[in-house]
C-alpha cells in the first residue's frame, strides 16, 4: 500500500502508477491508525523528526474526523475530505486505534494521548465485553447497538455474530501495549482474560492451530468448514504475540502459553511451509498438508518474527 500526504489531511491509501490518488480516496480507520502506530514505533527506534511529523498528522486526522466525541469510539470509514461514510464501530479496527494511540504515547511521552487510548478501552469494555462468557462482540452501530449478524468489513465477512480468533488477537495486542503505557489494572485483567481464552478455547495445542469462529460461550461455531482451516500466517502471528503479551503481565514462562506458542509454529512448519523453495502457504486443513499453496507477503513477515521467537 502506498501513502501520500493529502491536502485534506491524513493519508491516502491508493495511488496509480504515476503516483496520483485513485478515486474516490476514502480513508479507513485501519489505514490511519496503523500508520499512526508505524510512524510512532519507527520514531522510538530511529528518532527522525519526519516520523514524528507523520505520526502527528495521523493523530490529528483521527481526532478531527474519525473519533466520535459524544459516544466514544471511532468510525470505520470517511471520505477523502473527512465526511463519515461508514459509521460502524468495529473492534478490530478500533484495536488498531488503541495500539496506535498507546504507541504514540510511548514514543512522545504524551499523557493526553495515553488517556485517549484508555478512554477507548473503557468505552469498548463497557459496550462490547461479554460479561457472561468473556471476550468481546465484534461490531456495533454508531450508537453502540450490537450488530449480531455482522457480515461486512475486512477480516469479518461471514462472522454472522460469531466471536473470532483474528479480532481477539488484535485486542490482545492492543491491550498489551496499552498496559505497557498505563499500568492500568483493568487493562491487565482483560488481557489476562484473553490469554486464558486463547490457551483454553481458541488454540488447539494438540494439532497446533487456532480455531476461527465461536459462539458466545466459546464453543466452536463452524460453518461450511470455516473453523476447521488453519490460517498459517495468523497462527504464526499468534505464536509470538501471545508470548509477548504474556511477558507484559509476568506470564512469559506460563507453560500453557509456551506450549500453545510452539505448537502453532510446529504445525505451520510441518504442513504450511514450502520445504523446497521456502515460504509459508496461505492455509490448509486443521490437520494435513496445505490446501491453498499461494503465498502472500504478510505470512512471510509473521514467520520471521515467529521463528525468532520460537
Amino acid at each position: 500500500m502506498a501513502f501520500l500526504k493529502d491536502s485534506y489531511g491524513g493519508l491516502l491509501g491508493r495511488l496509480d502508477r504515476q503516483g496520483q490518488p485513485t478515486p474516490p480516496g476514502h480513508k479507513s480507520v485501519v489505514l490511519i491508525s496503523r500508520s499512526l502506530w508505524s510512524f510512532s514505533e519507527a520514531y522510538r527506534r530511529y528518532p527522525d523528526p519526519v516520523y514524528q511529523k507523520m505520526a502527528v498528522e495521523c493523530l490529528k486526522f483521527l481526532r478531527d474526523h474519525m473519533w466520535d466525541k459524544q459516544r466514544g469510539g471511532y468510525y470505520f470509514m470517511v471520505s477523502r475530505d473527512g465526511r463519515v461514510i461508514d459509521s460502524t464501530k468495529q473492534l478490530n479496527p478500533m484495536s488498531y486505534v488503541m495500539e496506535g494511540l498507546a504507541e504514540y504515547a510511548l514514543a512522545f511521552h504524551d499523557n493526553q494521548v495515553a488517556r485517549e487510548a484508555l478512554d477507548l478501552f473503557e468505552v469498548i469494555d463497557q459496550h462490547a465485553h461479554d460479561n457472561q462468557y468473556g471476550g468481546y462482540h465484534i461490531a456495533f452501530t454508531a450508537d453502540w447497538q450490537w450488530i449480531k449478524d455482522y457480515k461486512d468489513g475486512p477480516n469479518a465477512a461471514g462472522s454472522f455474530g460469531r466471536k473470532s480468533y483474528d479480532w481477539h488477537l488484535g485486542l490482545a495486542e492492543a491491550f498489551a501495549t496499552l498496559y505497557d503505557v498505563t499500568g492500568d489494572s483493568r487493562v491487565r485483567g482483560r488481557l489476562e482474560e484473553l490469554l486464558d481464552i486463547f490457551v483454553n478455547k481458541i488454540v488447539d495445542a494438540e494439532i497446533g492451530y487456532g480455531r476461527y469462529y465461536f459462539s458466545d460461550d466459546w464453543r466452536v461455531a463452524d460453518r461450511d468448514g470455516d473453523s476447521k482451516q488453519s490460517e498459517y500466517g495468523l497462527d504464526l502471528e499468534a505464536s509470538w504475540l501471545l508470548v509477548e503479551a504474556a511477558e507484559r503481565v509476568g506470564r512469559g514462562q506460563d507453560p500453557k502459553i509456551r506450549h500453545a506458542s510452539l505448537a502453532l509454529v510446529d504445525h505451520a512448519l510441518r504442513d504450511g511451509f514450502d520445504k523446497g523453495h521456502g515460504g509459508v502457504y496461505n492455509n490448509g486443513p486443521a490437520a494435513g498438508p496445505a490446501g491453498d499453496k499461494n503465498m502472500e507477503w504478510w505470512q512471510q513477515m509473521e514467520a520471521l518474527v515467529a521463528l525468532l521467537n520460537a
